[in-house]
């Protein structure tokens, strides 16, 4: 059976070299990284090549953990890390750790004198819940206190613009605003245009209005005073109230005041229920309260009588065919 240089691939006639299970040319078993013959025949395997001693340190070598140097020579061990016996100090005070207690604090060593002032002056800082890191390291830092506990606040963001909070953050309903989204999650809307009131507002109805906004719901005019009246939830001035319940005069257009009369599917004040000819009362002393409807007016009998006979006798078929409907309705 043949056998193969592991090196070239080519046949091995001959004296050989057999290193690991594996036979080498002569000439072909050289440093993987120099190429060079390895001296006095000192060898070293990592990675399926071979290696001089000084290739090796320099590619595989341990390296300190605190100049990041290759190490020569004798090396210290500690927290999973290799050392130069020299640079394993304590971090804070320089003091050198080799044959010493030591702490493994915030995963760098320190002195044990040191360790106690740095968790001393720990617990007298406050942490936060989040980082772990002071609440005070940094001037612009603010604190959030939730569920009392203490947080950098840059840690959570507005609900609204997803920003990160700052010193001007605010909790409202269990949520977390910035400023400017809070205002105006929080402003007042007026009912009236829907947008956001900003200084005096009238509240009525349960509402929030503009003052220039708070008008009647038909006239669309401001009201005079601070009274006005309420009807499904609107507001509307007196005149318009009585207006859209029917309880405006028929001749004043105005609230009726006094006692009501209704007549001729209207209501009067009752001074203002008068024949519109010759103004006199239709009801009260010394009245028939009898009057005739003509031209959606109200007339005493003496004044129809006036009216020329053709007028007279078409308000009466008018009258009969009235009452007729309201017998058929009756009925």
């Amino acid at each position: 059976m043949d056998v193969t240089c592991r090196t070239c691939r080519e046949p091995i006639i001959g004296p050989h070299v057999n290193a690991n299970s594996h036979k080498f040319h002569a000439a072909c078993f050289v440093c993987h990284q120099c190429l060079e013959p390895f001296p006095e025949n000192v060898f070293f395997e990592a990675d399926g090549g071979f290696f001089c001693e000084f290739d090796y340190t320099v590619l595989h070598g341990p390296r300190c953990g605190r100049c990041g140097e290759l190490i020569r020579g004798k090396c210290i061990t500690a927290m999973d890390v290799k050392w130069h016996a020299e640079h394993f100090t304590c971090v804070s005070c320089g003091k050198p750790l080799v044959g010493t207690t030591f702490v493994r604090k915030n995963n760098k060593p320190h002195c044990k004198p040191c360790a106690e002032k740095i968790i001393t002056r720990e617990k007298q800082v406050e942490i936060c819940e989040r980082c772990k890191k002071p609440l005070k390291n940094n001037p612009n830092d603010y604190v959030l206190i939730l569920d009392n506990k203490k947080f950098h606040a840059h840690h959570f963001s507005c609900v609204i613009c997803k920003e990160p909070l700052g010193p001007d953050c605010r909790i409202h309903d269990g949520k977390l605003y910035c400023a400017a989204d809070l205002e105006r999650s929080t402003m007042k809307v007026c009912q009236a245009c829907r947008r956001p009131i900003q200084g005096r507002s009238v509240t009525a109805l349960g509402k929030q209005y503009h003052l220039e906004h708070f008008v009647c719901s038909k006239c669309e005019k401001p009201f005079n005073s601070s009274v006005y009246w309420e009807l499904k939830g609107k507001p509307y001035c007196e005149i318009h109230y009585h207006e859209l319940l029917g309880e405006l005069c028929g001749l004043c257009c105005e609230p009726i005041s006094g006692s009501t009369i209704q007549a001729m599917s209207r209501k009067w004040c009752e001074k203002h229920f008068m024949c519109m000819a010759c103004l006199s009362p239709l009801i009260g002393q010394g009245t028939s309260g009898q009057f005739v409807e003509w031209d959606s007016k109200p007339f005493c009998k003496r004044c129809f009588e006036k009216l020329p006979a053709q007028v007279r006798n078409r308000v009466g078929k008018e009258v009969e065919r009235e009452k007729k409907i309201a017998a058929a309705v009756k009925a």
